[in-house]
């Protein structure tokens, strides 16, 4: 990996995926990208990050491609299902 890294954060509606967001931007943590998972109930909610706003999205196939590192913390089940998949797309991964 060169630059910043692109960032996922699966959970990013809850209290700790908030936390994270809060502790980039307050340390200024470079971020070349990031991306927020949540429920299909949060699908499409903006959430304020720096000077942009994401966009959420849910858990699909695919949706770990391009990312450096991926933080989840959701339900074990989900945890242990979408971890791997985001492991498989070459991104490192902290789970709960």
């Amino acid at each position: 990996m060169t630059g910043a890294p692109n960032f996922g954060v699966v959970g990013v509606t809850g209290l700790v995926g908030g936390e994270i967001l809060r502790i980039l931007e307050q340390r200024s943590f470079p971020v070349g990208s990031i991306r927020g998972f949540a429920s299909p109930r949060s699908e499409g909610r903006r959430i304020p990050f720096r000077d942009q706003e994401l966009v959420v999205e849910t858990l699909k196939d695919g949706c770990f491609d391009g990312l450096d590192l991926v933080v989840i913390d959701v339900d074990d089940q989900l945890a242990l299902e979408w971890a791997p998949q985001a492991a498989a797309a070459a991104a490192r991964v902290i789970a709960k």
